[in-house]
């Protein structure tokens, strides 16, 4: 309703003032000329029609009693005066005199280098223990730093109507996946001791999982964390005030962004000597020879809202600075995807589902929910105008979106052991179901510097 009036009203504005038609002249009573006055072109008791300014128009002679003849020698020829028509006030053109600015479209592209917020990941994934004591943590506890990542804007838009105060406007932008890795591994004879911690449901107590251990287990455990972001907008410009200086846009249209973020666990061990392994139908069997057990988290953020915002720029010859500023209100669609599978070797086994933090009965599966999110963004820019018809700029954006889910939140250490597949108790369920989706909502950000070039028609 609001973006239909917005539009209509603009459409609807007038361009320029209208056209003021000039004052029409008075009509001046004529007095007629005695008889004989008259010439070959003009008949007596008329005037000859004015033509325009300097017209030479007769003028009656002055009235003289009657019966008197005319003095010797005073006979007088029809004067003549200057009758000029007032000029006419200056029209104002017909042509629409621009009153936003001069080009009718233009479209731009930035190189853009994007700095992301860290992904959370609050929760020790691995720790090591060498021979001598003193566990360090090597995975986990620490937010994954995602780096620079390169990406790209665009945008492009017209003037709708005559004045160029009414436009559309479509713009985006897509940010690599970026990705953080993490790897640790034993020996061939299990060193140092790798183990993943977690909180033991069943007993209600600190416990250790182990990946290797020095001349029972060797293994190694792999990390990685992915995060992508890219997003879309289309929105109406009202153009409220452009000089040679300065420029005023109100902006108002819609708006879309993309969080794609996953963390992928591997742990593969292998066994040495001394304690069996498990695996279901299996229970401590020495026949088995390896395991692998998969942990996958991944979440998605689709915001879909209105925007409002407003942008700026000022112009002191071919150098120019410009602000933009929005905020958009709307629905971000979260999906929670979880998911775990556990194999054997040296039984013939196929693959279970579950995991080691993401297990059947506990947390596996797809949730999907929607919550009320607030996008902010803000950029400012300084360039040239190198050609009449592009420029140059270099810029900084930053972009803001509350209520969002990250993976790293989603995992949750507490473990029910009977409902992990390579438990040594592994069987029906007796107390919690845990691991359960946390559910936790986070915040994110993204900064980017960017590099453009736009052109104008």
């Amino acid at each position: 309703m609001l973006s239909g009036l917005f539009l209509t009203a603009a459409l609807l504005a007038p361009c320029a003032d209208p056209v003021t038609p000039p004052p029409s002249l008075p009509d001046i009573p004529i007095p007629a000329l005695p008889a004989g006055q008259g010439n070959a072109q003009t008949p007596p008791g008329t005037l000859p029609p004015v033509f325009g300014p300097g017209t030479q128009t007769p003028m009656a002679p002055p009235p003289r009693p009657e019966g008197v003849p005319p003095a010797p020698g005073t006979e007088m020829a029809p004067s003549y005066a200057i009758m000029t028509e007032p000029e006419a006030p200056a029209k104002k053109s017909l042509n629409n005199p621009h009153q936003g600015p001069s080009y009718s479209l233009w479209g731009g592209v930035e190189y853009s280098l994007f700095f992301l917020k860290n992904g959370p990941s609050p929760n020790v994934l691995l720790q090591s223990t060498p021979a001598g004591g003193g566990a360090t943590n090597v995975i986990g506890g620490v937010n994954d730093d995602f780096g620079q990542a390169n990406g790209f804007r665009f945008n492009a838009g017209l003037w709708l109507n005559d004045c160029h105060t009414l436009g559309l406007g479509i713009g985006g932008f897509m940010v690599e996946q970026r990705a953080v890795l993490g790897a640790a591994n034993s020996d061939a004879a299990g060193n140092p001791t790798l183990s993943r911690p977690f909180t033991n449901a069943v007993v209600v107590q600190a416990a250790q999982a182990l990946v290797s251990s020095p001349g029972t287990l060797s293994g190694t455990f792999f990390s990685r964390s992915s995060s992508r972001l890219s997003g879309a907008e289309i929105y109406l410009i009202n153009n409220l005030h452009h000089d040679k200086a300065m420029t005023i846009d109100l902006l108002l249209g819609g708006t879309y962004v993309d969080l794609d973020e996953s963390i992928n666990l591997t742990q593969q061990t292998s066994r040495i000597g001394g304690v069996p392994l498990s695996f279901p139908g299996f229970p401590n069997n020495p026949a088995i020879t390896g395991i692998t057990i998969n942990d996958h988290f991944r979440t998605r953020n689709q915001f879909y809202g209105g925007t409002m915002g407003v942008r700026g720029e000022y112009r002191l010859g071919a150098a120019f600075v410009n602000l933009t500023a929005k905020v958009g209100l709307g629905n971000n669609r979260q999906t929670i995807d979880i998911d775990g599978s556990s194999q054997a070797t040296g039984i013939g086994a196929g693959a279970v589902p579950g995991g080691f933090l993401a297990v059947t009965g506990g947390n596996i599966g797809r949730s999907t929910s929607n919550r009320f999110s607030i996008l902010s963004e803000a950029g400012a820019a300084i360039g040239f105008q190198v050609a009449s018809f592009a420029r140059i700029s270099v810029g900084y954006n930053f972009l803001y979106l509350n209520n969002v889910v990250r993976p790293g939140s989603q995992i949750d250490t507490v473990i029910n052991t009977r409902l992990v597949p390579t438990s040594s108790n592994f069987n029906s369920l007796t107390g919690i179901a845990s691991p359960v989706p946390t559910g936790k909502q986070d915040d994110f950000f993204a900064n980017s510097i960017n590099f453009g070039i736009e052109l104008q028609f």
